[in-house]
C-alpha cells in the first residue's frame, strides 16, 4: 500500500515481526484501515479476516490493490475507464469481431472471447483463431481465461488478475 501512495503507512505502527495473534491482528487491522483511506472498497473485511487467512476476503482486498495500481497507471497516462473501452472496442472491431463491452464489469467478459479477441487486434499473431473457444460452457470459458493471461504474459502485458477472476 506504501507503494501505491508513498507516505500511506505509519511504518511506526506496523509490528515488523508479530510475536503474537494479538499483533497479528493489530497488523491486519492497520492494513485494512490504510486500505479504506485509500479509497478501497473493503466492506465486510476485517483485520481477523486476513489473520485467519479467509481465502476468498484476503483475494477481494487484493484484487482492489491491483485495480488501484491499474487506475493509478491509467492516470498516469491520462487516460481515464471510458478512454481505455472505447479503445479496446474499437481496436475489436477493427479485427471483425462483433463484439463490444457496455463497461469493464459487462457480462461478456467472463467468455474470455473479447480478451481474446482484443489480443489478437493488437498482435495478430499473438493467438491463432482456432484455440479461441466460443465460451458457451464452463470449460470454454476457463479455457478461453487461462489462455488470456497466459498470452498477456507472453506479449509483456501488466496482468492484475488471474484466469478465474476473468469468470467472475
Amino acid at each position: 500500500m506504501d507503494r501505491l501512495e508513498p507516505g500511506a503507512v505509519d511504518w511506526g505502527r506496523v509490528e515488523g515481526t508479530p510475536k503474537n495473534k494479538y499483533e497479528t491482528v493489530a497488523n491486519c487491522n492497520y492494513a485494512v484501515k490504510v486500505a479504506k483511506e485509500l479509497g478501497l472498497k473493503l466492506t465486510g473485511i476485517s483485520g481477523q479476516d486476513i489473520s485467519e487467512g479467509k481465502e476468498k476476503l484476503m483475494l477481494a482486498v487484493w484484487w482492489q490493490l491491483m485495480r488501484k495500481d491499474f487506475m493509478q497507471f491509467l492516470d498516469d497516462l491520462d487516460m481515464d475507464q471510458a478512454f481505455v473501452l472505447s479503445w479496446a472496442n474499437a481496436q475489436v472491431a477493427r479485427s471483425g469481431a462483433d463484439m463490444q463491452l457496455s463497461r469493464f464489469g459487462d457480462p461478456a467478459i467472463k467468455s474470455g472471447v473479447f480478451l481474446l479477441q482484443l489480443m489478437r487486434a493488437v498482435a495478430p499473431k499473438a493467438i491463432k483463431e482456432d484455440l479461441i473457444r466460443p465460451g458457451h460452457s464452463e470449460l470454454d470459458r476457463q479455457l478461453n481465461a487461462k489462455l488470456a493471461i497466459s498470452t498477456a504474459h507472453k506479449m509483456g502485458a501488466r496482468v492484475f488478475c488471474g484466469w478465474q477472476d476473468i469468470l467472475e
